[in-house]
């Protein structure tokens, strides 16, 4: 926060920083090059966001739009609604530096949103939602800019006292509210999506009560999009009207947010920690070397990892990726019997009687060595 004692900002320190962090990445966009080869995917080693976007800004423009739409919609509720607004509204400020902090925020927000939409926009799963998967193909992703918002929330109670809402203030809120109504057909949860996991446990809330119903899903999306746009019109009528009690309540919600986010991820950590996956890691890393190779059963590979089934899905089978590499060092891949050589640790669920059993766990995960 130090650009606020600075009575003029200036664009050039902002260029001088990204010209230093290019230099510091350029000896790893010289190592992928002399490793791996002279092609944009070798040089980035393997990123393809930059490419993705000339699909996003072609044959998929409605949805990247629509994802952009859908971001800032985010951004506005996460960051309590208030706080967004006293953010744009910054454009009125007398105070010149503040004026220029709150643009390059402004920027670094759109080109942090812009990367966040063409992520979800080439998505590679659909994940069942209600909407049209050509209209809102993908999931969100908060997490992508989750990160503007301490800055946006800072920014909107320094200018709270000391500018006024105009009717495009409210206007631009009240559009993005509406592709806010979006976001119920996504799952609302940490880690991807903290800043709105009240949102998220109003979904839990009605899927529970209606689970039961021939179309509980519509259901669901049409409560939940009724509670969350009477939330929304209210709040913005009571902006306009009573600004005090709109702070009040803007910083309830954020202070409820986080407390439901941390009790979420503390929860969910705990199940991910208590799993069986996480015993062999620790057994592992305790009883072998690093250097030995870890073979994790194929045979026992679903097609995504999920904290509910980690004690009969041992990896995904899509890249063999697992909870047990997590916490290891060692070289780890999806395999079966036939892969291992001698000193390997191969893990499965399934007993072999000519290889040397080290360890078993409580739902009978086993570990075993040549």
């Amino acid at each position: 926060m130090w650009l606020l004692y600075r009575r003029k900002i200036s664009f050039s320190y902002v260029i001088y920083y990204y010209l230093v962090a290019f230099i510091m990445a350029l000896p790893w966009f010289i190592r992928n090059f002399l490793v791996f080869g002279s092609t944009s995917t070798a040089v980035t080693a393997g990123y393809k966001s930059p490419f993705m976007l000339i699909t996003s800004l072609t044959s998929k423009i409605a949805p990247f739009l629509n994802w952009n739409l859908t971001y800032f919609a985010y951004i506005l509720i996460g960051s309590g609604v208030l706080f967004f607004l006293c953010f744009i509204a910054l454009r009125k400020t007398n105070d010149e530096s503040l004026k220029q902090l709150g643009l390059i925020t402004l920027i670094y927000t759109f080109f942090t949103v812009i990367i966040a939409a063409n992520l979800s926009t080439n998505y590679k799963f659909y994940l069942m939602h209600i909407i049209s998967p050509y209209i809102l193909p993908g999931r969100i992703i908060g997490r992508y800019v989750d990160f503007v918002l301490p800055i946006i929330i800072v920014l909107g109670y320094i200018s709270y006292n000391k500018i006024n809402f105009t009717k495009l203030d409210i206007l631009i809120s009240a559009v993005l509210s509406l592709f806010s109504l979006q976001l119920i057909s996504n799952s609302l949860f940490p880690l991807n999506n903290s800043s709105l996991s009240i949102l998220g446990l109003v979904q839990k809330v009605f899927s529970y009560l209606f689970y039961d119903g021939i179309r509980y899903d519509i259901f669901l999306l049409f409560l939940s999009t009724l509670l969350i746009a009477i939330f929304l019109i209210g709040f913005l009528i009571l902006i306009i009207f009573n600004k005090k009690l709109a702070l009040y309540l803007a910083l309830m919600f954020l202070f409820l947010s986080s407390i439901l986010s941390y009790s979420m991820i503390v929860w969910n950590s705990n199940i991910w920690y208590s799993s069986d996956q996480n015993l062999i890691s620790d057994y592992i890393r305790d009883k072998f070397s690093p250097e030995q190779a870890v073979i994790i059963d194929k045979n026992y590979c679903m097609e995504a990892i999920n904290k509910w089934i980690l004690n009969t899905n041992l990896c995904d089978k899509g890249n063999y990726a697992s909870l047990i590499g997590f916490f290891i060092i060692n070289p780890v891949t999806g395999g079966n019997y036939s892969y291992l050589e001698k000193g390997d640790v191969f893990i499965s669920r399934e007993q072999f009687n000519n290889l040397n059993k080290v360890y078993q766990s409580p739902n009978n995960i086993f570990v075993y060595t040549i």
